[in-house]
């Protein structure tokens, strides 16, 4: 049974939408910040956060104590604070007799002990509030008919609809099944999402997450010995959407209620759904295409979970497995369930612990009710006796008459009193921050200055530095030597690119992480032609080499095994030792280039040609055992031709090696089908060769922006350094918050070198001077990396460094390890 394509795409949007609060999360190799307020951008700041701390469990902004230092460290301005509770009482427009509001705002904020006023309390009202403070017995709540509609009331908002079931369940019976939910979903995680850090893999990943762990859900002896009835909950729907849906009705959840019970769900373990919901979108991911999975996947194995833990839950409880169920439950006893919910939920009086625990292993109704009665009472006067205490603290920090006029109020004055110093605590954070921030903005115009003219004089060298804080004391460290002039700007130099490192694998985005640049630029040795013939050559050399030995996947496994822990173990107890010998086994990496400009259609095609002889000689020599030295140029190119459909058979295979027209045929398919020699992969090929380098229109205009962007349009010097920044360290999973976090948590080098290399090309300039940006003949843009660790500043491409500007490099870096 399946759900048809509407209901469908109706379930996809609503997790879609429901995901839309939940930030990305970035693979740690990229880990660079995180902004937990990114999906809720479109919301007023204040709003955000409140969302948010709701959502994610989070504390919203900094605890009052930590506030107060920074007011009595002259952090904050206290006139903008005093404006910040006049606002806001203007805002609520409320009085209280015989109380100076704003003057008991203040006193809250700067010097009551406590960290809170109000008491959170489900029986606080004006009436018995004022009875506590005039020491006088508390007036009854009234019937029992009052007393169960009181509690009907509270716990319709303690157990809402869009509070997962199991969470409604573990408050009322003590069942924990969300903490189990998440340890069991956490282990599927781990399994389909490994990247090769472990041992072992979960099979059939290629299927994606939820059919993949159907597959192995179905016959996991683990989920069967603890009586998950799993095998039943998948048989009932084939897709992820219809088991979501199947299990939102199977939970009797209104359908008004899913697209905030799906937010609950996702947000429950949001850095999970958060990693899911960016690699879902990272087109470029190499894990994402091959193993695909989704926020409707991972909610679908939640959803099962779930579902198969309550009822769990219910064989051996007796606890209800859907909200009109457990609803009904608490709807016809609500003396019972308010009982439940106390003690399971951490709220009960500790001296009522015991004897709750104990009442509710047996429960009678008589009992209950006479119990319930009781500890309601003893509830009341606990919760009105802590915030009479409370209350009468803050007046006394207030001053004066306080105290007398807190007392002489009126029950209806009391609860005014009470709900501003309650919504004046939650938007208190949100104004200390506002008067931090007008104190940091004063202090920063305080400082500006009225620029001294620019001295007519060239400077010998100008340097850009990212905007890092680790970057800044050697900017300014080397401006006050003189005679450098140094700029700030974001540390990819404005120029988003894909990078593939020489002698690496996989592409690296340098850019910041929101964005996916859609130019790659490639780490060639300086003396690689590219030429068909040499780049033809090539392939067969590493599609030789990779069929050489039948041994070989054993034997590199094992070498790569030692070489790892060779690794593991220099770096964590020799580390300094370690990187040397390291880099001395490393150095013989070539003089490279980048290749940024864009190839010509024929190169492309030339490329794809040359790839696609290689993978038929590669063929010829594993299904038909015709090697590379038996076949000639020319036959391979008849074989290409047939398999793209530019020409027909039959080929020199039928003409000249006696295989039959049925083989050539399904030696043809082969070629097609299993070494991708097609047409849809010439085109995937083509479009792919198109993401390498850059126009030259826009190299012109990533130029034009960065210098601009500075203010750099004129009194050009000798040099002028792109300084990109990095850091180094070992077995240090956060190493790429080490380094550029405009670049995604990458290295800023390959970036400066891009720019460099635009902004050194004469018809760049050219373009340039035509848009009245004019870069001196003798002005060489430098690239040059800054390692944060150490300090030290190392310049790159030398090589190309114009005969004329050698005189001055000593002195340029004389001037740098003087700046360190």
């Amino acid at each position: 049974m399946s759900l048809d394509l509407g209901d469908r795409l109706r379930v996809r949007a609503m997790v879609y939408v429901a995901s839309e609060p939940i930030p990305r999360f970035w693979p740690m190799r990229t880990f660079i910040h995180h902004n937990p307020l990114y999906g809720l951008e479109d919301r007023p700041f204040a709003e955000a956060v409140a969302q948010a701390s709701e959502l994610f469990h989070a504390r919203g902004y900094l605890p009052r104590s930590q506030y107060r230092e920074y007011l009595a460290a002259g952090r904050v301005d206290a006139h903008a604070l005093r404006q910040g509770m006049h606002r806001f009482l203007a805002e609520k427009g409320a009085q209280v007799p015989g109380v100076d509001l704003e003057e008991w705002l203040w006193a809250l904020s700067t010097r009551y002990p406590g960290e809170r006023v109000v008491q959170a309390g489900d029986w606080i009202d004006g009436v018995g509030l004022r009875a506590a403070l005039q020491g006088e017995a508390l007036p009854p709540l009234g019937d029992e008919e009052a007393v169960d509609t009181a509690l009907l009331e509270l716990l319709e908002a303690r157990l809402p609809p869009q509070l997962p079931v199991y969470l409604q369940v573990d408050q009322l019976y003590g069942s924990q099944i969300g903490d189990s939910l998440d340890d069991l979903l956490t282990k599927s995680c781990l399994d389909f999402f490994d990247e090769g850090q472990s041992a072992w893999q979960a099979p059939g990943r290629e299927a994606g997450f939820f059919q993949s762990w159907k597959a192995i859900a179905r016959r996991n002896v683990r989920f069967l010995l603890r009586g998950l009835h799993l095998r039943q909950l998948l048989a009932q729907e084939d897709t992820p959407e219809g088991t979501i849906a199947q299990i939102l009705r199977q939970l009797e959840v209104p359908e008004t209620a899913w697209q905030d019970y799906i937010t609950r769900e996702l947000t429950r373990m949001h850095g999970w759904a958060g990693f899911i919901r960016y690699r879902s979108t990272a087109k470029h991911y190499y894990w994402a295409q091959r193993y695909p999975a989704d926020l409707v996947d991972f909610l679908a194995v939640r959803m099962v979970l779930g579902l198969a833990l309550l009822q769990e839950a219910g064989r051996h409880q007796g606890s209800p497995v859907s909200y009109r169920a457990l609803r009904a439950s608490w709807q016809e006893r609500p003396r019972l369930a308010y009982l439940r919910s106390e003690l399971h939920s951490a709220r009960i009086l500790p001296a009522w612990a015991q004897r709750i625990d104990g009442l509710l292993s047996r429960p009678r109704a008589h009992a209950i009710d006479s119990v319930a009665a009781e500890y309601i009472g003893a509830r009341r006067q606990f919760e009105l006796d802590s915030q009479r205490k409370r209350l009468m603290e803050l007046a006394r920090v207030v001053g004066g008459d306080a105290e007398q006029a807190l007392r002489g109020l009126k029950s209806e004055d009391l609860q005014t009193l009470r709900r501003l110093l309650r919504e004046w605590e939650a938007r208190e954070g949100y104004v200390w921050l506002q008067a931090m921030e007008s104190h940091y903005i004063t202090a920063l115009v305080d400082q500006l200055r009225v620029p001294q003219p620019a001295s007519p004089k060239r400077p010998f060298a100008q340097a850009l530095f990212c905007i890092d804080v680790r970057s800044e004391p050697m900017r300014r460290q080397l401006e006050a030597l003189g005679d450098y002039q140094t700029f700030g700007i974001a540390g990819f130099f404005g120029v988003p690119l894909g990078y593939l490192e020489f002698g690496k694998g996989s592409e690296m985005h340098l850019c910041p992480a929101v964005q996916t640049p859609k130019n790659l630029v490639l780490e060639i040795p300086a003396d690689l032609e590219l030429e068909e013939e040499a780049l033809y050559g090539a392939l067969e050399h590493v599609l030789h080499d990779l069929k050489s030995s039948v041994l070989s996947p054993f034997v590199a496994v094992e070498a790569i095994g030692l070489l790892f822990s060779l690794g593991l173990i220099g770096k964590t107890l020799l580390p300094l030792g370690y990187h040397h010998w390291h880099a001395r086994l490393h150095s013989e990496k070539p003089i490279t280039r980048l290749l940024l400009d864009k190839l010509s259609p024929d190169q492309a095609d030339s490329i794809v040609r040359a790839i696609q002889r290689a993978m038929i000689v590669k063929a010829l020599a594993r299904e038909l055992r015709i090697s590379r030295d038996q076949v000639t140029d020319g036959e391979v190119r008849e074989l290409r031709e047939i398999a793209l459909g530019h020409q027909s058979g039959p080929s020199f295979l039928v003409r000249q090696r006696n295989l039959s027209p049925a083989e050539e045929a399904a030696f043809v398919d082969k070629l097609r089908e299993i070494y991708r020699v097609n047409h849809a992969e010439t085109s995937l090929q083509m479009e792919r060769l198109g993401r390498i380098g850059f126009s030259l229109e826009e190299q012109v205009r990533y130029v034009l922006q960065a210098l601009l962007s500075i203010g750099l349009d004129r009194n050009f010097s000798r040099f002028v350094l792109l300084v990109g920044h990095e850091s180094r360290s070992e077995n240090n999973p956060y190493e790429s918050a080490l380094d550029c976090g405009a670049c995604g948590g990458g290295r800023g080098l390959p970036n400066a070198r891009a720019l460099a290399h635009m902004a050194n090309k004469p018809e760049v300039r050219r373009l340039l001077r035509e848009r009245g940006v004019v870069i001196p003949e003798d002005t060489w843009f430098l690239p040059a990396v800054h390692n944060t660790t150490t300090d030290a500043v190392e310049l790159h491409d030398l090589d190309l460094l114009p005969a004329r500007h050698l005189l001055y490099l000593e002195r340029l870096r004389n001037g740098l390890s003087a700046a360190t």
